[in-house]
């Protein structure tokens, strides 16, 4: 023991022990950043001034930890700001991830035909800013992985001055992991070389890819015949949210471009875009489908706003165009390109104003027009494949003392027929029954698209050109009713179609010779301010005599409504122009019993 002692006396020594055990910190630091930098590797091949990415997660700040060069990656630390006058490349085969976060990468380049950065693995793009050291001289990213494991996201950047070429896994090949461009700006880019955008998701990297709030502006690509600012290459299940482009031009195409082979069942989408104050077509692509265009405004572009190719071998295709602006248009709205074109385009609820043409329909293709208008024009339908317009129909089922009828039939017989869907629902399937809902109402497309009534009140081809009419039949409990010779027209449009119930544009009312009670209806239920027409619910089919109390679901009266008529089937109106969302509880006494219930009001 003593000699133990002895041998171990140095160590309790207080100073000594603290002094030990900070050295030990001290060298597992180093150990673990040793770690760090033998699993981020890189190489430096002189000869062709490239950096490449032999293993690991690869940062720009390993990298210029490791290269130790800042002729070939240098690094002010005042402004976070790497300037790389080298290449960055991957090696196929080699599981080397790039990841460009947190500061400003500026490209010292000169050449503009080869990548300043081409990864094989995955890349990871996050809250920097990327440009030319100079605008003259381009640069360009191109993701081209091997492997379909292989990642790419992108997100809160801003890029400008060149492009990213988006090509993982080689031709044909699809990435399981989907990729990922979310919440970035692309600007000031100009170039004449050929048809290279700003961004490109080809060879299946924009299959279920999540493209989310992107801003493209002041692009212009001068020189190419298939320009775009953003392409999309085998893009099934692609969904773009978000997407503003504004004051671009292209040599040809569009904004955004589509092209080859898509799966039919899984339709890729653009939602809430706006584009506007563009040189070329808005929307366009070539030998594509299916795809989606929702809620949507495209406003002074020099030609197309939406404009489909087609090339022969791809087979039937079928387009969605909803509820979309288009607004200032150099030659048309809507158009598709040859004799040979295959389409079916669903076009609903577009408001289009001031363009040459509105509608140019190719080939075999048809359009199918719902609840849309269009404004300041030259020419309505041009180059003709064929035309439908359809317009909702909104039918209106009353008992003789003016009550609303649920679940009366209503069947449509087209007076003057010659396709077999002059009657479709918006699923664009032919369509000639329905029922009311308890409001009375035949369906509207916010219920249920698949019941809903939409008549064609128009057709048009190189050979046909006529108008429609329909006889209207509503039963229920063995009574019938019919109005015949209904005619739609132009003044069916409504704004907004799922404002209702009403008597007004587009409203067939159909009274039934039936004396019927009906149940105690409150309607709207719920109220919802954006698609409901004034600031009121109504009681309907209420006694003779009754008092309806309204509470919030804390208890506190809110409201007490008096009711008093001559006889049953009476209605009374609450006033919630000063009322705040919630739901209500409603409680309604009567000599004949009493009733309770809920509603909820959305403002």
């Amino acid at each position: 023991m003593q000699t133990k002692d002895i041998e171990l006396g140095w160590f309790r020594n207080v100073r000594i022990r603290i002094f030990f055990g900070i050295g030990i910190a001290i060298y597992l630091i180093l150990l673990s950043a040793h770690i760090s930098i033998v699993n981020a590797g890189v190489s430096y091949d002189s000869p062709t001034n490239t950096i490449f990415l032999e293993s690991g997660i690869n940062t720009l700040a390993s990298i210029y930890s490791e290269i130790g060069n800042s002729s070939v990656l240098d690094y002010n630390d005042g402004t976070n700001t790497y300037t790389l006058s080298a290449y960055i490349s991957g090696k196929d085969g080699a599981d080397a991830d790039l990841t460009l976060k947190d500061a400003i990468l500026i490209f010292n380049n000169t050449a503009t035909d080869k990548y300043q950065i081409k990864t094989w693995s995955d890349l990871t793009i996050k809250n920097m800013a990327i440009k030319p050291a100079n605008y003259a001289y381009t640069w360009k990213i191109w993701v081209y992985s091997r492997y379909t494991g292989y990642s790419v996201n992108i997100t809160d950047s801003d890029f400008s001055g060149g492009n990213i070429f988006i090509q993982p896994n080689g031709y044909g090949n699809i990435p399981t992991v989907s990729t990922i461009i979310e919440n970035n700006y692309f600007h000031d880019y100009t170039t004449a070389n050929g048809n290279e955008g700003m961004l490109a998701v080809k060879y299946g990297s924009a299959v279920n890819a999540s493209i989310y709030n992107n801003i493209f502006k002041n692009i212009h690509l001068t020189d190419g015949q298939y320009n775009n600012v953003i392409s999309f290459q085998e893009y099934s299940g692609c969904k773009i949210d978000k997407l503003y482009i504004s004051d671009c031009t292209v040599n040809s195409y569009g904004m955004t471009y589509f092209y080859g082979a898509a799966d039919r069942d899984n339709p890729a989408s653009i939602s809430n875009f706006e584009i506007n104050n563009c040189g070329g077509d808005g929307l366009a692509g070539k030998e594509y489908g299916p795809l989606i265009y929702s809620n949507g405004t495209i406003t002074n572009v020099s030609r197309d706003a939406i404009h489909f190719y087609y090339s022969p071998g791809y087979g039937h295709m079928n387009y969605y165009i909803w509820n979309v602006t288009i607004d200032g248009v150099g030659r048309r709205a809507i158009s598709n390109n040859g004799y040979s074109d295959n389409y079916t385009v669903d076009i609903y609820d577009v408001k289009i104003n001031d363009v040459d043409t509105v509608y140019w329909i190719s080939g075999p293709s048809v359009y199918y027009i719902t609840n849309s208008i269009a404004t300041n024009y030259t020419t309505y339908f041009g180059r003709l494949g064929e035309a439908r317009e359809y317009q909702l129909a909104d039918i209106y089922v009353l008992d003789k003392d003016a009550h609303p009828v649920e679940n009366a039939v209503v069947t449509v017989e087209t007076v003057n027929p010659d396709v077999s869907d002059c009657v479709i629902n918006r699923n664009l399937q032919a369509l000639n029954q329905t029922v009311t809902l308890f409001n009375g109402h035949t369906p509207l497309p916010d219920e249920d698209k698949s019941k809903t009534l939409a008549l064609l009140r128009y057709r048009k081809t190189s050979s046909i050109d006529r108008n429609y009419a329909y006889n209207i039949t509503a039963e229920k409990n063995g009574y019938t009713a019919v109005v015949t010779e209904v005619t739609p027209n132009e003044s069916w449009y409504r704004e907004n179609p799922d404002d209702y119930p009403g008597r007004g544009k587009g409203t067939i009312v159909i009274t039934l010779p039936i004396e019927a009670k009906g149940k105690l209806t409150v309607f709207p239920n719920p109220y919802v301010k954006s698609k409901d027409v004034g600031e009121k619910i109504n009681f309907i089919n209420l006694p003779q005599a009754a008092t309806i109390r309204i509470y919030g679901l804390s208890g506190e009266l809110i409201k007490k409504i008096k009711h008093k008529t001559a006889a049953d089937g009476g209605s009374k109106e609450w006033d919630i122009s000063d009322i705040a969302s919630g739901t209500y509880i409603y409680n309604i006494i009567s000599p004949e019993g009493k009733a309770t219930g809920r509603v909820s009001i959305v403002k």
